[in-house]
């Protein structure tokens, strides 16, 4: 299971700061604030210490921001025009759930496709429908040197901001909302110990899912 907080190769360097840490029961008193600014100016306002803070592009996050600015470039800084709003949950619960279960997802495309070319995938798109919605969505596609490619997406709708869904040549093969979110949506308090149990069974039905919807 991959770790709760990630710190990019670019930068390894913890921030420092004023605040009280934002973590349940941290008890830091040099935390830096998110850094994260959307395209209309609001800004996040936690603030984390050197132990439970995300470091990306240079600058320090939490969690779920750090989570979207590299869902939106990887490898470069966003441009705060083209940030989500503060409370847009959306990319940055498609890109963890994708980092998550991108190997998995590769294994399967190359298991049933051997004679694929390639596999490339996409990073977190906003994509505009046409009854006036939107969704966050990846993409990893298996292209062949004979037949169609097969691509396999997870997306989140605007209306649906908490359902994760998976699709196999555009058939729905999973519809879920994560459990640690019903968790907390409905006033449970889910511990540290009971979250990779259900992250790991969250994670163990999607992945299956997608063998089997990419094995016909």
């Amino acid at each position: 299971m991959a770790p709760l907080f990630r710190h990019t190769a670019s930068s390894a360097t913890p921030h420092h700061g004023p605040y009280h840490c934002t973590q349940i029961e941290c008890a830091a008193t040099d935390a830096a604030q998110c850094t994260y600014i959307d395209r209309s100016g609001d800004a996040c306002a936690s603030a984390w210490c050197a132990s439970h803070q995300v470091l990306a592009h240079g600058a320090a996050y939490c969690r779920r921001h750090a989570n979207t600015v590299l869902a939106l470039s990887p490898d470069q800084e966003v441009p705060s025009w083209q940030l989500p709003a503060v409370k847009d949950r959306m990319p940055s619960l498609v890109y963890w759930v994708a980092q998550e279960i991108s190997p998995d997802v590769r294994r399967s495309l190359s298991g049933h496709h051997l004679f694929h070319d390639h596999i490339d995938a996409t990073p977190v798109l906003h994509v505009r429908e046409g009854d006036g919605h939107f969704h966050w969505e990846k993409c990893w596609t298996a292209h062949r040197s004979h037949g169609t490619p097969t691509t396999v997406s997870l997306s989140v709708r605007d209306d649906r901001p908490t359902t994760l869904v998976c699709r196999v040549r555009n058939a729905v093969v999973y519809r879920s909302v994560p459990p640690w979110i019903s968790a907390d949506e409905g006033g449970s308090r889910v511990g540290p110990d009971i979250t990779p149990d259900l992250r790991s069974a969250f994670h163990k039905a999607l992945v299956a899912a997608i063998l089997s919807g990419t094995s016909h």
